[in-house]
C-alpha cells in the first residue's frame, strides 16, 4: 500500500544527531538533518537567506572591531563602527560622510597627488572620491590621506589595506575637472581593540552611555548624522548651588550663632542642587527669641532656578525651614524661629564611581532611575540614582523616598553582575544567577527603603547582552554554549524559562557566542555569532512554540552582528573577515531583504554590488573582490561565474541590472524519510519525493552523501517548465524518484544558484 508521508513544517530546525533516534519526539517530525543558509520562516517554512551587499571594509582589517546599533526612533537609526580607537558611523548602508571639498587635480603619477580646496585633512584620513572628470578610475573608491601639504593642498593617494600602499595613477586617463573628496566621518575613542568584546550600552533618545570596568562611564551623543561627541559622564546635580551673602537679626540682644545653608531647585527637572556653604549669624537663643523677631538671609541664584530651599542647622543636622522666590536672580528669607524638619535635610556628594576599581560593566534605566553594578570593586553591587535625576547619585540623612540607592546582592558566592534587564521588576543578571528588585512593604515603587533583592535562577549568564522579545528574555548560559529564556510565571511569582537549544546542541558544542542581535521583521529571528565564524539564526515565537534553529555560513567568518530598523525591515549587518587576493580584509556587509516579488530583485550573493543603469557588459567597482570567483545575476538570469580581474567582470551580454558576488550554497537534508511516521518498521520503499515551493525558481536534488557523509553527490538540477521559467513560481513538484531506500536515507535539497528557493513541505510516497 502507497502512502504519502508529509513533512509540513520546520519548525523545530536543525535537529542534533543525539536525537535522531527519537521517533516519539514531536520535534523529530519537523525537524531536519542540516538546514544551512536557509531561515525557518514564522510559518515553519524554508528561505533560502539573503545575500549580504558590501558597505564597505572596517578602519583597520589588521583588528577587529565590534558593531553597535544607535536607533533615535524608527526612521533615525545607525550602525556604530567601533574600532581599535576609533567611531563610525553607517546609516542607511553606507557610511557617514563629512561635507564634500572640491577637487582641483590630480596627478598621473606612480604616486597620485590630489590638489583640493578648503580645509586641510588629517594624515590617516580616509576620503570618498566622486564626480571625477577624466582620471574615471577613481570615482566611487575609498582613498587613505598620506603626507599632507597643507601649503600646497595636497595629499598623496594611498590604499585603504592595513599596509597602505601608494596608488599608481601614472596609468589612468589624465585628471580634467571637477570631483569632489567627502572625508569618512570618525570620532575618537579611548577603547581598544582589546576593550571592545566587554564594552556595554544603553541609550536614552540621543544619548548612549557605555560602560567597561576599564574606563569611567561615558556618553556618546548625536546632534547631526556628522556630529557625534563621546564625553566622561560628570556625576551629581547639574545645577549649582545658590551663594548666601548676607544675614541680619532684628530684635534684641545678641547670645549665640545659627547656622544656615541653601539649595537650588532648577526649574525645568526640579531637581535640587547641593547646599551651600553654611552661613553663620548672630541671634539669640531659641529661650529668648520672642514673637517679631526674625533673622533675614539673602543671597543669589544660578539661571533656570526660581525657587531655593533653605536649611537651619539643629545639633548638627540641617533640617528644612521654608522656600524663598527668587527674583531678578537674587533671593531673601526670614526666619521666624522655624522648627528645622530634620526629616528633610540637604543632599550630601555621594561619589561610588570615583576610581579605577569602581567603573561599573553594565547599566540600564529603571523607574526613572539610572542604574549602574559590577564593578570590580564591589562585583554584586549595583548603584540607582535619584528618582528622574539620572547622574545624581547623592543622598541626605535621614534617607528621602527619592534618594540614590546602594545595594549589594547577598549570595554563597561572589558572582560579578554583568546586565540589568527592566521588566516590571529588574532583573539582575550575574555570573552565577538571576534575581529580581521590586519594591517591598506597602511601596509600588523602589525606594531606598522599601527595596528587595530576590533569587530567581541559580543559572549564571555570559557577557553577551541579553535580548528582550516581548516579554521573555533570552539569555546565553555562562560559559557560552546554551541558550535560554526566561519569563514571568504568575502562579509561582517568579522568573522561569527553558534551554532553547537543547535540540540543536551540535551546533555549540565546544563552541561559545560571542555576540547575538535580533531582527523581528520580517521572521523574527536571533543572529548569534560563533566563534567559530558560523551564525546560528533562531527562528522564536514563544506563542506558536516555534523555536528552530539553523547555522549560516560564508567564504570568511562572522565576527560581528548588529540589527536595527530600515524602512520596512530590520537591516541585519555583519562584519566578515574574509581572505582576499590572499590578504585579510574585513567588510562590514548588511543582509539584503528576502522579500523578493521579481527573479532580478534577487540578491543572493555574499560581499556583493549592484549594477542598475544603461545596458553594460562590463561591470567594474568590484576591487574589493580582486581575484575572486563570483556569481551573477544578470536581469534575473544566472550567468557563468567569473574571476574579478582589475576590478572588474565582463558580461557575455549586456544588462541593466546586475547582482554580482561571493557565491554560496544554501542547503537542507531531511531527516531520515518516513520515520516521521512511527519509525523504520513502517517504511519499507520510498517511491517518490516532492516538494512544495513557493516564489522559487531553480535547485538542485539529491539522495546521498559521499562516503565521508560529507559532500553530496548525485545530484540533479531541477530546470524544467513551467516551473523553472524566467518567473517566481509557487508548485509542488516531484523532486525525486528513488528505486529503493536503504535504512537512514534522505533527501538533500540545495539551492546553488543566486535566486530564491523558498521550502514549504517535503512529502514522500512510501510503499509500505
Amino acid at each position: 500500500m502507497t502512502t504519502w508521508v508529509p513533512q509540513p513544517s520546520f519548525a523545530k530546525g536543525e535537529i542534533a544527531p543525539s536525537l535522531y533516534g527519537r521517533f516519539d519526539l514531536n520535534a523529530y517530525s519537523i525537524g531536519a538533518k542540516v538546514i544551512e543558509n536557509f531561515l525557518v520562516t514564522r510559518a515553519g517554512g524554508l528561505v533560502n537567506t539573503p545575500g549580504t551587499v558590501l558597505v564597505g571594509e572596517v578602519r583597520d582589517s589588521s583588528k577587529s572591531h565590534r558593531l553597535i546599533p544607535f536607533e533615535f526612533n524608527t526612521t533615525q537609526t545607525y550602525i556604530l563602527e567601533f574600532g581599535n580607537l576609533t567611531i563610525r558611523v553607517i546609516k542607511d548602508g553606507g557610511y557617514v560622510l563629512e561635507a564634500a571639498q572640491n577637487i582641483t587635480g590630480i596627478s598621473q603619477a606612480s604616486t597620485g597627488v590630489l590638489t583640493y580646496s578648503g580645509a586641510d585633512p588629517s594624515n590617516g584620513d580616509w576620503m570618498y572620491l566622486s564626480g571625477i572628470v577624466g582620471m574615471t578610475e577613481l570615482n566611487g573608491k575609498y582613498v587613505r590621506v598620506t603626507n599632507v601639504n597643507a601649503g600646497a593642498n595636497t595629499f598623496e593617494l594611498y590604499t585603504t589595506d592595513p599596509v597602505p600602499v601608494a596608488i599608481n595613477t601614472s596609468a589612468f586617463g589624465a585628471y580634467s575637472s571637477g570631483g569632489t573628496m567627502e572625508r569618512v566621518y570618525t570620532v575618537v575613542s579611548p577603547y581598544t581593540e582589546a576593550d571592545l568584546p566587554l564594552l556595554k550600552y544603553m541609550q536614552s533618545a540621543d544619548v548612549m552611555t557605555l560602560t567597561n570596568t576599564g574606563y569611567a562611564q561615558r556618553e556618546l551623543t548625536r546632534t547631526a548624522h556628522d556630529n557625534w561627541t563621546l564625553t566622561t559622564i560628570t556625576f551629581g546635580p547639574t545645577v549649582s548651588a545658590p551663594a548666601i551673602t548676607a544675614g541680619s537679626f532684628t530684635g534684641s540682644g545678641t547670645a549665640e550663632d545659627r547656622y544656615y545653608k541653601a539649595t537650588s531647585i532648577a526649574d525645568d527637572t526640579l531637581e535640587e542642587s547641593l547646599p551651600s556653604g553654611a552661613y553663620t549669624q548672630a541671634a539669640v537663643t531659641d529661650a529668648t527669641w520672642n514673637d517679631g523677631e526674625y533673622v533675614t538671609i539673602s543671597g543669589t541664584a544660578p539661571a533656570g532656578v526660581s525657587k531655593v530651599n533653605i536649611y537651619k542647622d539643629a545639633n548638627g543636622i540641617y533640617g528644612f525651614i521654608g522656600q524663598a522666590q527668587v527674583t531678578t536672580g537674587t533671593w531673601s528669607f526670614r526666619d521666624i524661629k522655624i522648627n528645622p524638619d530634620t526629616l528633610d535635610s540637604p543632599q550630601e556628594t555621594r561619589t561610588p564611581f570615583n576610581g579605577a576599581t569602581k567603573y561599573p560593566q553594565c547599566s540600564t534605566y529603571y523607574e526613572q532611575r539610572t542604574v549602574y553594578g559590577g564593578s570590580l570593586a564591589r562585583p554584586q553591587g549595583f548603584d540607582m540614582s535619584q528618582s528622574g535625576q539620572y547622574k545624581n547619585f547623592n543622598v541626605s540623612t535621614p534617607l528621602k523616598a527619592d534618594d540614590a540607592i546602594s545595594r549589594n546582592i547577598a549570595a554563597k558566592q561572589v558572582n560579578e553582575i554583568r546586565h540589568f534587564v527592566p521588566l516590571q521588576d529588574l532583573l539582575v543578571l550575574t555570573s552565577g544567577g538571576v534575581w529580581k528588585v521590586f519594591a517591598g512593604g506597602q511601596s509600588d515603587v523602589v525606594t531606598p527603603t522599601s527595596i528587595n533583592v530576590r533569587l530567581q535562577s541559580s543559572i549564571g549568564v555570559s557577557h553577551v547582552p541579553p535580548i528582550v522579545v516581548g516579554d521573555m528574555v533570552l539569555m546565553v548560559q555562562e560559559k557560552g554554549s546554551i541558550v535560554r529564556d526566561l519569563g514571568y510565571q504568575f502562579a509561582q511569582n517568579t522568573y522561569k524559562g527553558d534551554d532553547l537549544s537543547v535540540f540543536s546542541e551540535h551546533l555549540f558544542q565546544g563552541r561559545e557566542i560571542k555576540e547575538w542581535a535580533y531582527a523581528a521583521v520580517p521572521y523574527s529571528i536571533v543572529w548569534a555569532v560563533l566563534d567559530n565564524g558560523q551564525i546560528a539564526t533562531l527562528t522564536y515565537l514563544r506563542e506558536q512554540e516555534l523555536v528552530a534553529w539553523t547555522h549560516q555560513v560564508t567564504d570568511g567568518e562572522y565576527e560581528s552582528v548588529a540589527v536595527v530598523s530600515e524602512g520596512n525591515e530590520d537591516a541585519v549587518y555583519v562584519i566578515v573577515k574574509r581572505t582576499i587576493d590572499g590578504a585579510t580584509r574585513r567588510f562590514v556587509e548588511r543582509f539584503a531583504s528576502r522579500l523578493v516579488t521579481a527573479p532580478e530583485d534577487a540578491f543572493f550573493v555574499h560581499c556583493g554590488l549592484t549594477y542598475d543603469g544603461a545596458p553594460a557588459d562590463m561591470i567594474s567597482g568590484l576591487d574589493h573582490l580582486e581575484g575572486e570567483t563570483v556569481a551573477i545575476l544578470a536581469d534575473g538570469n544566472v550567468l557563468p561565474q567569473q574571476v574579478v580581474t582589475d576590478g572588474m567582470v565582463t558580461l557575455p551580454v549586456e544588462a541593466s541590472k546586475v547582482h554580482v558576488g561571493l557565491p554560496y550554497v544554501s542547503e537542507l537534508e531531511t531527516l531520515p524519510i518516513g520515520d516521521t511516521q512511527g519509525g523504520v518498521a513502517r517504511r519499507k520503499k520510498t517511491v517518490k519525493v516532492r516538494a512544495r515551493v513557493e516564489r522559487s525558481r531553480g535547485m538542485w536534488v539529491g539522495p546521498e552523501r559521499d562516503v565521508d557523509n560529507d559532500n553530496p553527490i548525485n545530484m540533479t538540477e531541477m530546470k524544467r517548465d513551467p516551473l523553472w521559467s524566467s518567473d517566481l513560481k509557487t508548485e509542488e513538484i516531484e523532486v525525486l524518484t528513488v528505486p529503493e531506500t536503504s535504512e537512514g536515507a534522505t533527501v538533500i535539497i540545495q539551492q546553488r544558484d543566486p535566486l530564491p528557493l523558498s521550502i514549504l513541505a517535503v512529502i514522500a510516497e512510501v510503499d509500505a
